[in-house]
């Protein structure tokens, strides 16, 4: 049988400490996939009607802006996203949130995969240790109240 190369090894320790972070995520963020939306999600979602349609005077729009202060101007990619998510689930609180922790939990992957790109390139180092370590420091970026904001 052939060995597993160290590289190959790395890759595959990187996606399953990726992916055994989304169970740990759903429990940690249940409670919030089953609240309603608050502070300005009123305003800009529930009462916002610009995302209600996939018209090029919204799409352009979002990227515009507008003369009404809404809580998506200039923000072409959270718009758009909101306009996504309101064609999927309408103004039911649950669709945003479940896509906010996908989001989150892509941003998850990316820490890691970052955080071992710049620890090979300042440390020289391609051992177990940088992968260790960012895998602790997603999962503490994953479940720290601090960032229990965007779900």
């Amino acid at each position: 049988m052939e060995k597993i190369k160290v590289t190959d090894r790395n890759r595959l320790f990187k996606l399953l400490a990726w992916l055994a972070l989304l169970p740990v995520l759903v429990v940690v963020y249940y409670p919030a996939l089953h609240g309603p939306f608050l502070l300005d999600d009123g305003a800009g979602i529930v009462g916002n009607s610009e995302f209600r349609s996939f018209s090029l005077k919204n799409l352009t729009m979002l990227v515009r802006g507008h003369a009404d202060a809404r809580a998506y101007d200039h923000h072409a990619i959270p718009g758009l996203v909101s306009m996504i998510d309101h064609a999927w689930s309408g103004v039911d609180p649950f669709g945003y949130h479940l896509t906010n922790l996908a989001i989150h939990w892509a941003n998850c992957g990316l820490i890691l995969l970052l955080f071992v790109a710049v620890w090979r390139e300042v440390a020289a180092d391609e051992g177990r240790l940088a992968l260790w370590m960012g895998v602790c420091l997603m999962a503490i970026w994953a479940v720290h109240p601090f960032s229990t904001m965007p779900v």
